[in-house]
């Protein structure tokens, strides 16, 4: 067996001898042909974070537009902020390809991505409930006021039933647990007026409401007197 290995050993050796070298000219050609198909990368990569500048940028001067027609205090920070968002994806844009190239500073890892913290899928709830939404506040504003702390999925309002004259209260539904931990240590205020937020479970009724489904009512219990007869009779 060792011979056949050192055989096809120097067999391997002599086919490598064999082949002809490379030539100046086609080493040349050769280092032209990965210098493109790098360059050819770069710009695919470029190419794909203008987009989603671009993308990033349509969706803050949508959010622009759309702060400026609400008249309250609570949105002027959430405007000064996406502003200042805009003028910096902007500057981006307008840099060119050194812009582009240049890479995003470092993120902070967050408390659950450090060395020693537990690697366990966080179940716990995202949405905040509000018990009661205050008067001229529709589902935009509150999804406005809500945005700034983190991405928002949903919101719901949703009128009592058993007041249907009292306050409105509301569900805001976060993308994940720590924006909604933020929201709920810094939203609170909303124009002026304080809002009641707590933690709502997904599948209870909230505020205690029911589905607006009755399901099947027990029996009414038997007074002493006619539980003694009906025992009587068994």
């Amino acid at each position: 067996r060792g011979e056949e290995g050192g055989a096809t050993a120097a067999a391997a050796a002599g086919a490598q001898l064999d082949s002809p070298a490379l030539s100046g000219e086609e080493q040349l050609e050769e280092k032209r042909k990965k210098s493109k198909e790098l360059q050819e990368k770069q710009d695919k990569i470029l190419k794909q974070r203008q987009d989603i500048l671009k993308k990033q940028l349509a969706e803050r001067v949508a959010m622009r537009d759309k702060l400026k027609t609400m008249k309250n205090e609570s949105v002027a920070s959430l405007l000064a902020s996406v502003e200042a968002k805009i003028s910096e994806l902007e500057k981006l844009l307008a840099g060119g390809e050194k812009a582009l190239a240049t890479p995003a500073p470092p993120v902070k890892a967050p408390w659950w991505a450090k060395k020693g913290a537990s690697s366990t899928i966080d179940n716990r709830t995202s949405t905040l409930r509000v018990a009661q939404v205050p008067d001229a506040c529709g589902q935009e504003q509150l999804k406005a006021h809500f945005a700034a702390f983190g991405s928002v999925l949903q919101v719901d309002i949703i009128q009592s039933t058993n007041n249907p004259a009292g306050a409105p209260m509301a569900l805001v539904q976060f993308s994940d647990r720590m924006n909604a931990e933020l929201a709920m240590r810094r939203a609170k205020s909303y124009a002026g007026t304080m809002l009641a937020l707590s933690w709502h479970e997904p599948g209870k009724a909230p505020g205690g409401q029911t589905s607006g489904i009755e399901g099947p009512k027990p029996p009414p219990l038997l007074n002493p007197t006619l539980r003694e007869q009906d025992e009587t009779r068994k």
